[in-house]
């Protein structure tokens, strides 16, 4: 199957301006917008037959934040609201770009030469820019109507490259939903046709007060404690089925467990590598380094180490005795007379 790629149409140029924009708790918010020197208003309210739409996640920051008092994050989404400048083409909603777009990054292209064929291919010209996220090179972007993750190359990029293959594996073994690590959605090819330069994954919406489990540092105490052994769990569950695809985390450390919405923990980040203090270098991009990581994790959520299901190698099966001979080993280590052992 050949890859699917698109070219954004010419659009005749339009001056597009922000006016205004009103808004209350559980209400719509109104933007108010000039397009070549007329007034529209663009109601951004959520429908209840699309819940996971792009208004819906909107309305439900800005009345979470309005219902918190809280002043700067009303800044941030309104500021983001303001990017997604909604127009109508051939009848069809679009969203049209603010002053952000994707670099194009020409003479940053991954050395990839193996890649799927069923996923599509977007030039930067057809992705708008919503939010940096970690870097400048970790985006929150919006492709086709759909929030996405994308991930750019820079000038040396071996991780990126270890991550894609990573995320290509787990598509290849179709893991399932309680797996939770992005998936990838497609990839990202420079304007000038030279290579690909990145790629997309699901977003994932993520607590505004609790980003990942690292930014609970100071404060872990704090939490509930059924709620850190469902996160310590869920890492756990998620290591073990990367290892049994052969696939290696890498960089196992709290700040790369996302906790999203609905308070579930997503595993980030698998471009190996480490970092000081979770992992150490002799077990850097290795099963025994990803088990350390977990290790430390559960110490930083304050948990009892316990006992992980996972081991750092398998054990080999050994045969059995019979049961009246591991019964004669138990009593010789008790210095037991064997005689006794007729009168049991």
């Amino acid at each position: 199957m050949s890859s699917t790629v698109r070219r954004a149409q010419n659009t005749p140029a339009m001056d597009i301006r922000v006016d205004s924009l009103t808004f209350g708790v559980r209400e719509p918010c109104d933007v108010y917008i000039f397009v070549n020197h007329k007034r529209f208003i663009i109601r951004v309210s959520p429908s209840p037959d699309f819940p996971d739409s792009v208004e819906a996640r909107y309305t439900k920051r800005l009345d979470a934040a309005q219902e918190a008092n809280d002043f700067a994050e009303q800044y941030r989404i309104l500021v983001e609201i303001e990017q997604l400048v909604l127009i109508t083409v051939n009848d069809t909603p679009q969203i049209k770009p603010g002053d952000i777009s994707l670099p194009s990054y020409r003479s940053r292209i991954l050395n990839v030469t193996v890649f799927r064929k069923d996923l599509p291919v977007f030039y930067p010209s057809e992705i708008i820019v919503i939010a940096k996220l970690r870097s400048t090179r970790i985006l929150k972007v919006l492709v086709e109507g759909q929030l996405m993750c994308c991930k750019l190359a820079e000038a040396r990029h071996p991780d990126l490259i270890q991550e894609l293959q990573a995320l290509q594996e787990i598509l290849q073994f179709g893991l399932g939903p309680s797996i939770r690590i992005p998936r990838l959605r497609g990839f990202i090819r420079s304007e000038d046709e030279s290579g690909l330069i990145g790629f997309l994954t699901n977003h994932i919406e993520t607590d505004p007060s609790n980003v990942t489990i690292g930014s609970l540092r100071g404060r872990v105490h704090t939490i509930d404690k059924s709620r850190r052994y469902k996160w310590a769990s869920q890492t756990e569950h998620v290591i073990k089925a990367l290892r049994e695809i052969k696939v290696i985390w890498g960089d196992a450390k709290a700040d790369n467990l996302l906790i999203d919405s609905h308070d579930d923990v997503w595993l980030i980040d698998l471009g190996g590598g480490r970092t000081h203090g979770w992992v150490s270098e002799e077990l850097q991009d290795s099963k025994e380094g990803d088990l350390q990581g977990l290790q430390l994790i559960r110490e930083f959520l304050k948990l009892l180490l316990g006992v992980l299901t996972l081991s750092t190698k398998a054990e080999p099966q050994r045969e059995r005795a019979p049961t009246f001979i591991r019964a004669l080993r138990v009593r010789f280590l008790l210095n037991l007379e064997p005689w006794r052992l007729a009168m049991d």
